[in-house]
């Protein structure tokens, strides 16, 4: 076939037509094997793979083996992205891979199906380059070539770090590119765009700081709960609709309207840019100058108003790192994760240790601002209930998510129980979760904007006595939807400061961070009226 021409540039050839065709491979069978996407990509796509692979085979060998070993591998890591969380890979996630390793290693523990394909491939597809390279190992190459390459790599590099502020979202996964060109793309926004400005501490938009608060009056509440749960989203709780009876004894309170509760809008996707809002009321993106200054903080405000604080979480030290700082420290008397239950670094204990917990508190001989984080519904999924607790059986993935929200309903019954039992106690519950979680077809896990499931979360109040409820009640709007940034103003507002605000209601909207708190990774807005969402847009 390749008879007429020159055994270098033979070899050339031989190179790029196998590992074009390998590439293209990859590609048809990621598509192939998700019904979701479209078959084919564009032609110009497959052009561009020829083209890079192309200038690989013209150029130094370390450097074409050391690019082909990484696209290969980039490639495998995207087919086993989409496959758990229904999307290829986003710049953000790639810095998260460096800083929550524990929590991807505990959720890949529960991907071996999904792995198998993509790592087969990838090892069949790094033999056939490292064997390809060995082959033709004698192919022509010019300098001239490699330094096009590379300035060709480098390029959008530059590029998007001197016009970051030009594109606020950044470069995203466009399914219709080949993976070879999202990989390259996301890795050249990563470097160029999401990585300086996190280790700069810079955003694209503009900070968010105000002082939202002044002290109006002392609280009347002795015991004030905050419980945050952990990827629960609304759309898996049948107090919200869903169609399993994952939450009997919430379902239960509705009924006998003990309990206040709306749809409920996180302040972030995850739980670094979630919390922390929560925590000092803060509204909108990139506010992480006002979390720092804590001028808003409802620890703070607790202390000033005689309440012992608590945080206690059934999480580990190694998945809060991040937050803990966020959270003023100074302004908790109690702080307790699972190392305190007798779990090592990294292991997250099961909710009933907060349960445990919580029964030590003195609710009735002192006033108390707690609030309790658990361990709820993050993945893997089996994980976070106890051994054989699988009340919809545990062959499907959805099925293991349901049973933890049916845990998280069991373990709201064992901590209102303790207070229904202090009768003469004024006792107010709210509980929310941080973000929710995409639990479907489409794909598994949290962190994305455009999934209304992410971020629907519950948002309950349940004032323990009659009397407290009714003036509970008056705090939220009429509107079927509530915001976190709400919900703290709530707790602020019961603590005894009220909003010098008078706009953050009207009109209605929610304001929801990316993966971070600078917005780097961009926000969303939620306008909604009184009964529906208006308008989604992210920014």
């Amino acid at each position: 076939m390749f008879k007429h021409i020159g055994t270098k540039y033979r070899q050339n050839l031989i190179f790029i037509v196998v590992i074009s065709l390998l590439l293209i491979g990859m590609e048809s069978y990621f598509r192939y094997s998700s019904p979701l996407l479209e078959l084919f990509t564009r032609a110009r796509e497959y052009l561009f793979v020829v083209i890079v692979v192309l200038l690989a085979s013209f150029s130094n060998r370390r450097l074409a083996l050391a690019f082909l070993t990484f696209i290969v591998t980039f490639i495998a890591i995207q087919l086993a992205h989409y496959n758990y969380f229904g999307t290829l890979l986003f710049p953000m996630e790639i810095y998260l891979g460096f800083t929550k390793q524990h929590e991807i290693i505990d959720t890949i523990s529960t991907m071996t199906k999904i792995l198998i394909v993509p790592v087969t491939l990838w090892l069949i597809a790094l033999f056939v380059v490292i064997m390809i390279d060995r082959k033709t190992k004698g192919r022509q190459r010019y300098r001239w070539v490699s330094v096009i390459f590379v300035l060709i790599l480098i390029f959008p590099i530059i590029r998007t770090s001197v016009g970051y502020k030009k594109h606020q979202l950044g470069e995203r996964p466009n399914e219709l590119w080949s993976l070879a060109r999202n990989s390259i793309a996301v890795t050249d926004h990563f470097l160029g765009k999401t990585l300086p400005l996190l280790l700069l501490d810079k955003s694209t938009i503009p900070p968010w700081q105000e002082k939202v608060f002044v002290h109006d009056a002392n609280s009347s509440v002795q015991n004030i709960v905050l419980i945050i749960g952990e990827s629960l989203t609304s759309k898996h709780m049948s107090l919200y609709g869903y169609e399993k009876e994952t939450t009997p004894y919430l379902d239960a309170l509705a009924k006998q309207h003990k309990i206040i509760y709306r749809q409920g809008l996180s302040a972030g996707v995850v739980t670094d840019s979630s919390i922390p809002m929560i925590i000092n009321s803060a509204q909108k993106a990139n506010a992480l100058v006002h979390i720092i200054n804590g001028t808003n903080n409802l620890f703070k405000f607790a202390q000033s108003e005689g309440y012992h604080t608590y945080f206690i979480t059934a999480q580990s030290q190694e998945a809060l790192k991040y937050i803990r700082t966020y959270l003023h420290p100074n302004y908790i008397d109690t702080y307790m994760d699972s190392s305190a239950a007798g779990y090592d670094y990294f292991s997250i204990a099961h909710d009933d240790v907060l349960v445990r917990d919580f029964q030590k508190i003195p609710l009735k001989n002192r006033k108390n601002f707690i609030v309790l984080n658990m361990a709820g519904s993050h993945s893997p999924y089996q994980a976070e209930v106890p051994v054989g607790y699988k009340p919809f059986g545990d062959k499907k993935i959805v099925d293991q998510y349901d049973n933890s929200v049916h845990y998280s309903d069991l373990i709201l019954h064992q901590l209102f129980a303790q207070a229904e039992k202090l009768s003469e106690v004024s006792t107010l519950f709210l509980f929310t979760s941080d973000h929710g979680e995409l639990v479907s077809e489409e794909g598994f896990g949290h962190g994305r904007l455009d999934k209304e499931s992410v971020y629907n979360v519950p948002l309950i109040l349940y004032p323990v006595h009659t009397k407290l409820r009714e003036e509970i009640g008056q705090l939220l709007t009429k509107s079927r939807y509530a915001t976190h940034y709400e919900l703290a103003l709530i707790v602020a507002d019961v603590l005894g400061y009220k909003s010098i605000r008078s706009d953050y209601k009207t009109p209605y909207k929610a304001y929801i961070n990316g993966r971070d708190l600078n917005g780097v990774d961009g926000f969303m807005t939620v306008d909604y009226n009184q009964t529906a969402i208006m308008k989604r847009e992210i920014h």
